[in-house]
């Protein structure tokens, strides 16, 4: 049995305790900020070790299936590339992330072993990690955007100063995501595919490739009430010149609120099993 505080087994420990011990394990994190920024930096230089391009196979990639799905996409459906080009451009850019992220801090916990395993590494050390290498990536991608955007101009440049903000809430909600789902996933093995699965029907019902308001009027709460349809929106419209629909902000912060209302509870009560379960 988990030993906390001398001879206090956990679990007899009170929830407030328990949640109290979470929150130490997040502000430690919180002050090992150069441990992440460095496993952040070297995952990346190890995915592309001895590669002549290096990180910026990630950007030339991405940069082929913009131009490859904007150009295909816009002439089946007879779309103005000057309109769908930054649309398709800003939606694939931003659900990689999203998805990426969404994939990778559930397994955080279970790549992360050895750290976990034989060390005291806070547990939230290993969720900034991920979070932080998926920014990066994010950021060579950017360069994609740029250039869309000088070709494509949009009708507005200041709203992209709103992409600052949404990208924080974006990172918040990753957290406690990470938090949820690494600790399931380091229980029960199935939830990663499972996970995977479900992302990959969410792509379907998400405006990523198509326009919310292509949807008849009967089927709005498709958009509305898809997480992922609001993290898209706050993320891409400011690129587009766009100041995105507060209903989007507030359905954000909704999420927020009660994601970390319920996952501060789980993490704090499962968090000394995670180290058994790997």
């Amino acid at each position: 049995m988990t030993e906390i505080r001398g001879s206090t087994p956990y679990a007899e420990i009170s929830a407030g305790q328990r949640a109290a011990l979470a929150l130490s394990d997040l502000r430690e994190g919180l002050a090992s900020w150069p441990v992440w920024l460095l496993l952040a930096l070297n995952d990346i230089r190890q995915r592309y070790r001895r590669s002549r391009l290096g990180q910026f196979w990630l950007t030339l990639s991405m940069a082929v299936n913009v131009a490859a799905v904007g150009f295909v996409w816009s002439y089946l459906f007879k779309l103005p590339i000057a309109t769908y080009m930054p649309f398709i451009a800003t939606g694939m850019i931003m659900w990689a992330l999203i998805s990426t992220t969404f994939n990778e801090v559930s397994v955080a916990f279970i790549e992360a072993r050895g750290y976990l395993s034989n060390s005291r590494i806070a547990k939230s050390t290993i969720l900034f990690r991920v979070i932080l290498r998926n920014l990066i990536i994010w950021l060579h991608n950017v360069i994609i955007l740029a250039v869309v955007m000088i070709i494509f101009p949009p009708p507005q440049y200041w709203t992209v100063i709103l992409l600052i903000p949404a990208l924080l809430l974006f990172a918040i909600n990753a957290l406690w995501i990470g938090y949820v789902t690494a600790t399931m996933s380091a229980r029960f093995r199935d939830i990663p595919p499972i996970l995977a699965a479900l992302v990959q029907v969410a792509f379907f019902i998400t405006p990523v490739m198509w326009r919310a308001d292509q949807l008849p009027p009967h089927l709005w709460f498709i958009t509305l009430l898809n997480p992922f349809s609001n993290f898209v929106s706050i993320l891409r419209e400011p690129l587009l010149g766009q100041v995105p629909d507060p209903m989007n902000y507030v359905m954000v912060i909704l999420i927020t609120l009660i994601g970390y209302a319920i996952a501060v509870p789980f993490f704090a009560l499962y968090r000394p099993r995670i180290a058994y379960w790997l």
